[in-house]
């Protein structure tokens, strides 16, 4: 089978499975659904209703007469959603952004992978650097990226378990030391659990500046 990147100039160390191995991959998957299915299902299923539960309870709640606050801050905004395994992709498309527009004052909203978006903006754009430099630092930081990905690509199922430690040592190695390049612009979505109205993992953000660790 052909495939695209073949002849898009992208180079890289790791190759395709054999058909024997793409196989056991797909029996592991098989069995990790059958194994992992029902609790999975049942845990969606429990805090789809508690969230719908909390849904109904707001709008059965008296309405506050008390204004919203006014939005004051007049920056524009990216959001990143979270992609899971396409964050790879969706790093290609930070660095498109980071070469080709100043975002220093654009704020950057994102959850699961587009925190790491968030952070590689970070360093690609710390000391303002011309196009051909965050090129430079975006290509060092895929190939450092390709030699991580070498023990978690030799088998369809090898990923599980190990892409998040794979990120996290790329994004220690590679991030500016200093909490100060991780300012309010940045802002993080995650589910905190909260008890009211009733308990639940509940949309939440980040308080405050984002530190490095908190990426």
């Amino acid at each position: 089978m052909d495939h695209a990147y073949a002849s898009s100039g992208v180079e890289s160390g790791l190759a395709l499975w054999s058909w024997p191995r793409r196989a056991q991959g797909a029996l592991a998957f098989v069995a990790y659904v059958a194994v992992l299915g029902p609790f999975l299902v049942a845990y969606a299923l429990l805090h789809t209703t508690l969230d719908a539960v909390a849904a109904v309870a707001r709008l059965l709640k008296k309405p506050s007469s008390k204004p919203l606050p006014a939005e004051t801050d007049q920056r524009p905004a990216l959001v990143f959603p979270g992609t899971c395994t396409y964050v790879f992709w969706q790093m290609g498309m930070t660095q498109y952004l980071v070469e080709r527009y100043d975002l220093r004052n654009v704020r950057c909203i994102g959850i699961s992978s587009g925190g790491v978006a968030m952070a590689m903006i970070a360093g690609l754009e710390e000391g303002d650097p011309p196009r051909e430099e965050v090129r430079r630092r975006a290509l060092a930081l895929y190939r450092r990226l390709d030699a991580l990905a070498a023990e978690i690509t030799a088998h369809p199922m090898a990923f599980l378990g190990r892409l998040e430690f794979l990120i996290t040592t790329l994004l220690e190695e590679w991030l500016p030391q200093d909490d100060a390049a991780f300012s309010e612009r940045f802002v993080i979505g995650m589910r905190r659990f909260q008890t009211a109205p009733v308990p639940r993992l509940a949309p939440a953000r980040a308080a405050g500046p984002v530190k490095k660790g908190g990426l």
